[in-house]
């Protein structure tokens, strides 16, 4: 799952894949280099959003 959120110091956008982000990767920004992290103790609380959404999408598709 990908999305893409503004930087926190140029507001240029970073595209993220949620399920890496989760999984420990960082992303940069293209605009300052600003590097885009989850930190661990969010890790939990965005793996059960995740999967609540992907959960929702695929009955959605039945």
């Amino acid at each position: 799952m990908f999305t893409q959120i503004n930087c926190p110091n140029c507001q240029q956008p970073i595209a993220i894949n949620v399920k890496r982000l989760v999984a420990g990767d960082s992303f940069s920004c293209k605009g300052c280099s600003a590097k885009i992290s989850l930190a661990g103790e969010s890790s939990n609380v965005v793996t059960k959003a995740v999967n609540s959404f992907e959960k929702v999408a695929a009955q959605a598709k039945h």
